[in-house]
């Protein structure tokens, strides 16, 4: 987990501030230093044994009420050098995409790429946006949730 987290950061905060334009204090300030508590604290963590729960464990069920939340906009982008645009609604095709953009033509920065997962519909919450000062566009992502 450290090391994914370490990783994530790696690419994620360089990418921050080229975005952003800012320099290192700034950067830290908006992309590490939020996230650092949880990070730390779901990395030290541990789960409840089996035995605790009769021998079986369903830590969503079990922990957590289920959650709620809605679509806030939905981004298409038909050309992957292009920033996406709002539309109003999307066809969603299963393994495809969102009709419009470029994943689901095929065209897209990572359409080549051996392992075809995690492209088809991307989602970013609203209030992470909201945190770093970012659009959903700028984000390019399919979904914006809150």
């Amino acid at each position: 987990m450290l090391t994914g987290n370490v990783l994530i950061y790696l690419v994620g905060l360089p990418w921050l501030a080229v975005v952003r334009g800012t320099g290192l204090e700034r950067t830290l300030e908006l992309g590490l230093y939020p996230f650092v508590p949880g990070d730390t604290s779901s990395s030290t963590s541990q789960r409840p044994s089996c035995r605790q729960h009769g021998g079986s464990w369903d830590g969503a069920r079990a922990s957590k009420p289920p959650m709620t939340g809605r679509v806030v906009q939905i981004l298409v982008c038909p050309i992957a050098t292009e920033l996406p645009r709002p539309v109003e609604r999307a066809r969603a095709v299963a393994g495809r995409g969102l009709e419009g953009d470029r994943y689901f033509a095929g065209t897209g920065t990572w359409s080549d790429y051996p392992v075809q997962t995690g492209t088809d519909l991307t989602l970013i919450e609203a209030e992470v946006l909201d945190a770093v000062g970012l659009s959903g566009r700028a984000a390019r992502r399919t979904l914006v949730t809150r």
